[in-house]
């Protein structure tokens, strides 16, 4: 791990990837919600799937990124300190975050290639990763549709999370993320 001194608070570029990160996850989200708006093979309907698809690769690539400036940048320690409970808590719930953020657009890659569809990204067709193999594309699809829906939950329990931390707790957990602070 790189030698630095203790950091009271997230780098500006993690603070801004958490943040812009957040907006394209619910992106991903809403476009695949409100896919069903519409008629399957429609303009519209293949604009939303695409647009989901682009939005989670998007994620994916800035959750490297997140993670380099994190390693780099530090953790700001939490006063008053947490107790190992929570602490462990934390370290779970982040490590399923990053999962989810690096793991459920490796997912799509892999399902899209098996099922034998196109793999755009932002209007570049990509090279599928797998050869094409309809039942276990069928399979995939169903894990990250599953998967998908879980996050909610992980996703509202960080919220929660932050909220209590802020309001209940009022530790500077959420401070430690808040563009702007110094």
């Amino acid at each position: 791990m790189p030698d630095r001194h203790p950091v009271t608070r997230y780098s500006d570029l993690s603070i801004a990837l958490h943040w812009l990160m957040l907006g394209l996850i619910a992106l991903t989200y809403a476009f695949t919600e409100l896919r069903v708006l519409f008629e399957r093979g429609t303009p519209e309907r293949d604009f939303m799937r695409q647009a989901h698809f682009s939005c989670g690769l998007t994620v994916l690539g800035l959750a490297l990124v997140r993670l380099v400036a994190r390693w780099f940048g530090g953790t700001p320690a939490i006063h008053p300190p947490l107790p190992a409970w929570q602490r462990r808590a934390a370290r779970l719930s982040h490590a399923l975050l990053y999962a989810f953020m690096i793991g459920m657009p490796l997912l799509a890659l892999a399902m899209m290639g098996l099922r034998g569809d196109e793999v755009i990204f932002f209007g570049i067709e990509l090279p599928p990763l797998l050869a094409e193999d309809k039942d276990l594309g069928k399979q995939l699809r169903g894990w990250h549709g599953d998967i998908g829906r879980a996050v909610y939950a992980l996703i509202a329990l960080h919220a929660a999370a932050a909220i209590y931390h802020h309001r209940i707790r009022g530790d500077d957990t959420l401070r430690h993320m808040l563009p702007g602070r110094p």
